[in-house]
């Protein structure tokens, strides 16, 4: 009994780090960017679109201050006051996630108001994705015995999960070749109905490829096949399993900031309610960072599963890398290397064989240029009009320099700054020509359970480091 009392004190009186307070402030700049960017997206705002953008960078560079092990020590004195204000904002901000999912119930879809459209559109966000359409469709034509990746259809899959076809992904061809930077809903309401006279022939206009790895299908199989009928409750059971299991391994001390982190982080579980594909592939990419250096092919092991999953876990894997290997060496990392692709292997390999262009194709359709700008960085100048760019080659060649930049600096100071390296594995797809604010729902997280083991020290650490040869 005593030793349960004292464990509820140390939970309820945490660590007074300044770099763990600043977490729950950085949530609600992280929101309020999400916010703004969705309220230019829907009103189609350049103000609002440049709000937006602004935000989005003051969130990563706070971000980047978290990661600092200086942090603490430049923040010195303010815990006595951050500590109320980030626990009361944490409450807030969870009690705000009730109402946010509650409110698109009680609007009347009459109603033509900002605020109405901007909660039909959060009504129309609690439902399935293109994305999800398709990796449950590819569930199904599985247990058909067909290939996944051959059978996709967008149309069908959105006749079967009641999708809204706004929120399909248009191509810039046939109809929409002359529409920038987005086509209209009329165009697109158009395209849509022609293809509900066919439905088992996609029109070019619209995406209609498999675009994630095969692991995104296979990890949810079993549970559909065993009467799960909603993908999102395979989501929702994986996301808190990894952060209940990021609390639980969290040092003595640190638990309760992880724990309000996590519930305070309302665009993971919006992403979730949404059935974002990337929900999938966050679990496995918060453990795989979180036990590094406590069970590292264990950890190599969720890291290949991630990257088998969805690509934007392919953005983490060169820091991933750098970090194990600046820190016990060449020869754990090589090994590291060599289980992450046997995994992502050992998901992909079967439709490699049987249809290797078609595998490629649909992995790689992202990364097309043929797809419309959408984004929260530097893309949005072109979006609202500023700029006069209707290509995305600067915006590739920009990521690319970033990405590259931010791999050389990680190199140079993994071992001074290891933690940065969550941060600057997003950075270059803020300069992409799809910078989707969904691909920034997660990483913060990982982020935050990293920094509550740094903060508590080594010695708080329950887990030995593996044996390196």
């Amino acid at each position: 009994m005593t030793r349960a009392v004292a464990a509820l004190r140390t939970f309820f009186s945490p660590v007074s780090s300044p770099r763990l307070m600043l977490f729950i402030p950085a949530v609600l700049l992280k929101l309020t960017s999400a916010g703004i960017s969705g309220a230019a997206y829907v009103l189609d705002s350049g103000p609002l679109y440049i709000a937006g953008m602004v935000l989005w960078c003051m969130w990563i560079a706070l971000l980047f201050v978290i990661a600092m092990p200086q942090s603490d020590k430049w923040l010195r004195g303010t815990s006595k006051w951050l500590k109320p204000v980030s626990l009361g904002l944490a409450w807030i901000l969870i009690i705000v996630g009730v109402v946010e999912f509650a409110a698109p119930a009680v609007i009347k879809g009459g109603d033509d108001g900002v605020f109405a459209r901007l909660m039909q559109e959060q009504s129309h966000n609690l439902r399935y994705n293109d994305g999800t359409a398709l990796v449950h469709q590819a569930a199904d034509n599985l247990f058909d015995g067909e290939n996944p990746y051959a059978s996709a259809n967008i149309v069908t899959a959105t006749l079967r999960f009641g999708n809204p076809f706004e929120y399909l992904t248009p191509v810039r061809t046939g109809r929409f070749a002359d529409s920038f930077p987005y086509p209209s809903d009329a165009l697109l309401k158009q395209v849509w109905d022609d293809a509900l006279q066919n439905p088992a022939q996609a029109p070019p206009e619209i995406e209609s490829h498999l675009n994630y790895p095969a692991a995104c299908f296979l990890l949810p199989a079993p549970l559909l096949a065993a009467g799960v009928g909603d993908l999102r409750w395979i989501y929702l059971g994986a996301v808190v399993l990894a952060m209940a299991a990021a609390v639980v391994l969290s040092p003595a001390g640190t638990r309760l900031w992880v724990l309000a982190g996590s519930l305070a982080s309302l665009e993971i579980w919006q992403s979730v309610a949404a059935g974002e594909t990337g929900s999938l592939a966050f679990p496995f990419l918060l453990l795989g960072w979180l036990l590094w250096k406590r069970n590292l092919w264990f950890s190599a092991l969720c890291v290949g599963i991630a990257c088998a999953t969805k690509q934007t876990a392919w953005f983490f894997l060169p820091f991933y890398l750098i970090l194990v290997c600046r820190s016990v060496g060449w020869k754990q990392a090589c090994r590291a290397v060599a289980l992450v692709g046997g995994v992502f292997l050992a998901f992909n390999i079967a439709f490699i064989a049987q249809s290797p262009g078609l595998w490629l194709e649909s992995i790689l359709s992202p990364l097309r240029g043929d797809f419309f700008p959408l984004g929260v960085g530097p893309v949005t100048l072109s979006m609202a009009g500023y700029i006069d760019v209707r290509t995305p080659v600067p915006f590739t060649i920009a990521e690319i320099a970033v990405g590259a930049g931010a791999i050389v600096w990680y190199w140079r100071n993994a071992r001074r700054y290891p933690l940065t390296g969550v941060v600057l594995a997003v950075i270059p797809l803020f300069f992409a020509w799809r910078s989707a604010w969904w691909y920034f729902f997660y990483f913060d997280v990982i982020l935050l359970a990293m920094v509550a083991w740094e903060v508590a020290g080594e010695k708080a650490l329950r887990f030995s480091a593996p044996h390196h040869a």
